[in-house]
């Protein structure tokens, strides 16, 4: 008709029909199977032929939509449980109890607790050794503890499956503390026996160690130049606290405290202030500091008695012609502290 002739058509009035694959609709929901014949896919299939399969193929599709309803079924409930799971699991990691053990645990364990550790430290190295089930869970109960923050290196015989709670309260006992301290100012033999004793080894086994052993120990090369000297070892067990478990080596604990010291005169630099003050090397600085320790006990009479030190070794000094004359000297060679 003439383009003034023509009527707009109508739209379409809205359907609940279902588009199929050419219209739209995904294949999979339609139900499109490369293992189905259907009619169209012959083209010498007549209308008739068409019609008598019709029935057929309706029950087909309406079979095929219901599987994809299944399956859409399956795949959002699987989701949801999905989600459900690992939301669960997200609260219990950040806000639910962490994994604990009950009771007080059982046998016997030692933990050796590094220097400068804090508490998540601690709980790994407890965690590692099967006393705790988990880190936070003593970080929790140490945090909870008025004397948490107390716990310091060193070896600790605890039991294995302890909760985090009764590991720290056992942390905090000193009947748990499987530990050597060495004093400012101790004598060697002194530390020898609290090792043999800690060590339960024969009175005098850690002495006869040290003497035998000691170029083992890794000590400074200008340590041990005068055969004279009385304890190679002398100066160099460094005041601290010290793992000493049953079942450890005498050369270890002792090579720990050999280690702390040279490591420690390193940083004070040693070999330049023996020069400042004119020694003739940084064992002659040592043993003046000791002297002044076992002469003194504040910090005023340790400045006094290094006066004294350096005045006595003076080469123009005629008053005690570089003698010392210290009791603690005297004291040292017997053997005593008077």
């Amino acid at each position: 008709e003439p383009p003034a002739r023509r009527r707009a058509e109508p739209e379409p009035a809205p359907t609940d029909w279902d588009p199929g694959p050419d219209q739209g609709e995904h294949a999979f929901f339609a139900g499109d199977d490369d293992d189905d014949d259907s009619p169209d896919d012959d083209p010498k299939a007549g209308r008739g032929d068409r019609k008598g399969r019709g029935g057929k193929g309706g029950t087909t599709k309406k079979r095929r939509s219901g599987c994809a309803c299944l399956v859409v079924v399956l795949v959002f409930g699987g989701g949801v449980g999905g989600v459900g799971y690992f939301g669960y699991q997200f609260y219990q990691k950040r806000f639910g109890p962490a994994p604990d053990y009950v009771g007080d645990g059982s046998g016997e364990v030692t933990v050796n607790i590094p220097k400068g550790s804090g508490g998540f430290a601690i709980g790994q190295a407890l965690k590692q050794a099967g006393v705790i089930k988990s880190v936070d869970a003593f970080v929790s109960a140490q945090q909870t503890n008025p004397d948490g923050t107390r716990i310091q290196a060193g070896a600790y015989l605890l039991r294995k499956g302890m909760s985090a709670a009764s590991a720290v309260k056992l942390m905090l006992d000193p009947k748990s503390q499987n530990n050597v301290v060495v004093a400012p100012g101790q004598r060697n033999v002194i530390v020898y026996k609290k090792i043999d004793e800690k060590l339960a080894l024969p009175d005098g086994t850690t002495a006869k160690i040290a003497k035998k052993e000691y170029k083992s120990f890794g000590l400074p090369s200008w340590a041990n130049d005068n055969k004279e000297i009385k304890d190679p070892l002398e100066g160099f067990l460094y005041p601290a606290t010290y793992p000493a478990a049953k079942g450890m080596k005498p050369e270890t604990v002792l090579k720990q405290m050999v280690g702390q010291a040279t490591q420690t005169y390193r940083k004070l630099n040693l070999e330049a202030k023996a020069k400042e003050l004119n020694l003739a090397d940084p064992l002659q600085l040592v043993t003046v500091a000791s002297l002044v320790q076992a002469e003194g006990k504040t910090h005023d009479d340790f400045r006094k008695m290094a006066e004294v030190i350096y005045n006595r070794l003076k080469s123009t000094n005629t008053e005690t012609n570089q003698l010392l004359q210290f009791d603690s000297t005297f004291n040292y060679l017997k053997g005593q502290s008077n």
